[in-house]
């Protein structure tokens, strides 16, 4: 809750309690990871994530760091094992998704979010593989993904100027 409303530091006093009450409990050390990322704090997020290199949240925690460290390979291999673990994975899949589009590789990333999609439809997938679909020049197929990112999520200020720009 406190994630959500911005404060981060009180998110991550809570997050801290909850794995000193159970020093098991791996989904706080996952959103802890994530957390401790976008605070910039890479190195203690690299900790938490790396706790259980057979875990799939954890491995994708990782892929988060190294991402954020600009290791593009090493987010690569991360993500990829984590989906090894649990080809369903939504979140592994969107996340190599946006990276492959960061890194030039538009084919894979639109493989990936449409994956994703597959999985568990989202605006945010919608409008991110509209994006990689208009870099390939596929403008029909973009145009559908943000109309329908419209429909799930009508007030997305990101998605009205996308599409008042085509």
């Amino acid at each position: 809750m406190r994630f959500a409303e911005g404060d981060l530091e009180g998110a991550l006093a809570d997050l801290d309690y909850a794995i000193e009450l159970d020093p098991d409990f791996t989904d706080a050390y996952v959103n802890r990871a994530g957390l401790l990322v976008a605070m910039g704090e890479y190195g203690r997020a690299r900790a938490d994530a790396e706790r259980d290199a057979a875990n799939p949240y954890l491995l994708c925690a990782l892929g988060q760091v190294e991402a954020a460290e600009g290791n593009p390979e090493e987010a690569y291999k991360a993500f990829g094992s984590a989906l090894e673990r649990d080809p369903s994975m939504v979140t592994a899949l969107a996340a190599r998704g946006v990276l492959s589009y960061e890194n030039g590789d538009l084919a894979s990333s639109v493989a990936d979010l449409t994956r994703a999609i597959e999985l568990k439809e989202s605006a945010e997938l919608r409008f991110n593989r509209s994006v990689a679909l208009r870099a390939l020049g596929r403008l029909e197929e973009a145009r559908a993904d943000l109309v329908r990112a419209r429909e799930l999520a009508p007030g997305d200020e990101d998605v009205r100027r996308a599409l008042a720009e085509q």
